[in-house]
């Protein structure tokens, strides 16, 4: 249930507050932490609660420092910190970073209050480890530099032309994420003309290798190793199902992972 939400008015009259009593013995550090005070003291958060509103339930115990969360996942990402288990060390040891989140001494978030604010955010269900066959690597091109056939012929054709009949793309997994980013940075960048004359954007896109954390091996479900039979074609199970071996044409290496498609604005 989400019903305590720090506004952002709440939330800069907080920070004057504790600014003025970290001053006297953190002085150097609030000079450090500058430019994240900054962007975190312009980033307005009001939007984000009726985007989150339906993605909690309307019982049990109340959420609380949901927007304090997110702004110290602007943090993780403006220290460019990869690592959730390592951030939350860091924002325990310094009183500065604490206060820049909003969160009062002493509240702010483990390590798995930040995994279940950040499983909210995705919508799709968890992948079942589910047993599959190895997937093999593919061939190289013949020529340097050259990228692999698309398995999908004419995909992007489609996309576009979706696009120019104003049709919305189907539901993904990280819709929410792009709502979010379009209601506190991209539409409040509009209003400003920091994104000039919207009315006249050239939009690109380009595809992107994104590597797996997890192992490409799997985990047999057979009994062929203990046969003495090390390479077989039994299906495994793998930590991460949808993982799939690619090729990069660019850097000219292998990856385990996904191929992801960004697109790209020009002003």
């Amino acid at each position: 249930m989400l019903v305590f939400w720090q506004s952002h008015a709440e939330y800069q009259q907080f920070v004057t507050e504790r600014w003025i009593e970290l001053y006297t013995n953190h002085a150097g550090n609030l000079e450090y932490h500058d430019a994240l005070i900054s962007k975190l003291w312009y980033l307005d958060l009001d939007p984000v609660l009726e985007l989150l509103a339906p993605y909690y339930g309307q019982g049990g115990r109340p959420a609380v420092n949901q927007p304090q969360i997110l702004r110290a996942l602007v943090a993780m990402n403006h220290y460019r910190h990869d690592s959730v288990t390592s951030w939350v060390k860091v924002l325990r040891s310094d009183p500065v970073l604490v206060m820049a989140c909003g969160f009062e001494d002493g509240h702010d978030p483990g390590i798995g209050t930040f995994y279940d604010f950040l499983d909210r955010l995705w919508l799709e269900e968890p992948q079942q480890k589910r047993p599959r066959v190895k997937n093999r690597k593919p061939r190289k091109p013949q020529k340097k530099g050259k990228k692999l056939k698309p398995r999908h012929d004419g995909i992007v054709a489609q996309i576009v032309d979706k696009a120019m009949e104003g049709r919305t793309a189907h539901h993904c997994p990280q819709s929410l994420f792009q709502k979010l980013f379009t209601q506190v940075a991209v539409l409040p960048s509009a209003q400003l003309k920091l994104l000039g004359d919207t009315n006249n954007l050239t939009i690109s896109g380009d595809g992107t290798p994104v590597e797996s954390g997890s192992s490409p091996y799997g985990k047999p479900t057979c009994t062929c190793r203990k046969q003495r039979i090390f390479s077989c074609d039994c299906k495994r199970i793998y930590s991460d199902p949808d993982a799939r071996w690619g090729w990069d044409s660019y850097s000219e290496v292998y990856f385990y992972g996904y191929s992801i498609y960004v697109r790209l604005q020009y002003l």
